[in-house]
């Protein structure tokens, strides 16, 4: 039986790649409204390389976050310019702290790879608490 991916998993995929683009390259962000945040502290490999198209390539990244709700989760989302390519998610109870999130992917042809943190809460949803850098790829 063939699994179907509900249409509101889709559009929140779509709207983190949206709000990456807005947030790769000037560093972590704090919701106004729940006092959240995060900040990618390192990512591996640099971003300074481009990356080679049907490479295996393991991300991890470093980063702090502050929890203001009493629970959520925190998601790496790995994206290319035509959807998600890999994510790793870790629950978190309220409070600040600091965690490493790695995930391996296959980098495809595409122009760029985008690797966004994205924080959630459990009882308010999804919060525009993200952090993110772009890779470039190299062109074959």
């Amino acid at each position: 039986m063939r699994s179907r991916t509900p249409a509101f998993l889709i559009a929140a995929l779509f709207l983190c790649q949206i709000a990456a683009h807005a947030v790769a390259q000037r560093g972590g962000s704090l919701d106004q409204n729940s006092g959240s945040s995060v900040e990618i502290d390192r990512v591996q490999p640099s971003i300074a390389a481009a990356l080679q198209p049907g490479a295996r390539v393991t991300f991890s990244v470093d980063f702090d976050y502050t929890l203001s709700a009493p629970s959520g989760y925190v998601t790496l989302f790995i994206q290319s310019n035509s959807g998600t390519i890999g994510f790793e998610k870790q629950r978190l109870s309220q409070g600040s702290g600091k965690l490493t999130l790695s995930k391996e992917v296959e980098i495809p042809k595409a122009r760029s790879i985008d690797v966004i943190v994205a924080l959630y809460h459990d009882d308010k949803g999804p919060t525009s608490v993200t952090d993110g850098r772009t890779y470039e790829v190299k062109r074959e």
